[in-house]
């Protein structure tokens, strides 16, 4: 019953109805009612307004109503253009603990040099498209990885490494990587620095995004100085 009562007040018809109703009442009343009593008047008074309030209640209604449709297309407009672009969803590198210079040429990897493996993590909530990293050493640019969509919880589904590598005869203000990363949703740069502490190479890095001086996220190894001026 009060579910009723409750759909039965939700409901209105267009907006101007009632307005209707009242101009109809308005002309009809004095035509064929010239001498209406007193309650009778009042009958009809109360009716007028009672004709008024509906429509001022379906005028907000109608109102309301728009208000709710407009706002869950912007929603929905928002949501589409999130899963197009990736919103603000990004990937990030882990970089492994750097090996001693190798004695031979390996896969991906030169002859005598100090590497690190860049594991790509993906965060958000929006898939990322088109995700194409250029990765750049002091031994100059390595080979670019297109690794095409990243989606919220891959599980299972592997993903290519990149081996960040320097000669160790390198000076130390000048052992610096960079990950350029272009995806859906805007460019980054992955600065990865790495330090010889106690006969041990630590790193630490900073991912930041073009045109975004807010967006900027910090990772370090075990022992890397936190407060390193980049």
């Amino acid at each position: 019953m009060l579910q009723s009562i409750t759909n039965m007040w939700n409901w209105h018809p267009p907006v101007g109805v009632y307005i209707g109703f009242l101009g109809l009442v308005g002309v009809l009343v004095p035509l064929l009612r010239e001498k209406a009593g007193r309650l009778e008047r009042a009958a009809w008074t109360g009716l007028i307004f009672l004709l008024l309030l509906l429509e001022v209640k379906s005028t907000y209604q109608d109102r309301n109503e728009h208000e709710v449709e407009f706002e869950t297309t912007v929603s929905n407009i928002e949501r589409l253009m999130s899963e197009a672009t990736g919103s603000n969803s990004y990937i990030y590198f882990e970089v492994t603990e750097p090996t001693p210079p190798t004695e031979i040429a390996v896969p991906g990897i030169a002859q005598g040099r100090v590497s690190a493996t860049a594991i790509p993590h993906f965060i958000g909530k929006f898939p990322l498209h088109d995700v194409i990293v250029s990765p750049f050493c002091p031994m100059g640019w390595l080979p670019i990885v297109q690794f095409g969509n990243f989606f919220p919880n891959e599980i299972g589904r592997p993903r290519q490494s990149i081996y960040l590598q320097f000669p160790p005869t390198i000076s130390e203000q000048d052992m610096n990587c960079h990950l350029f990363i272009s995806a859906s949703n805007g460019s980054y740069d992955q600065a990865v620095h790495f330090l010889k502490k106690d006969n041990k190479w630590i790193w630490g890095s900073v991912l930041t995004k073009y045109g975004q001086e807010e967006f900027r996220h910090e990772f370090f190894s075990a022992g890397f100085p936190t407060d390193y001026k980049w």
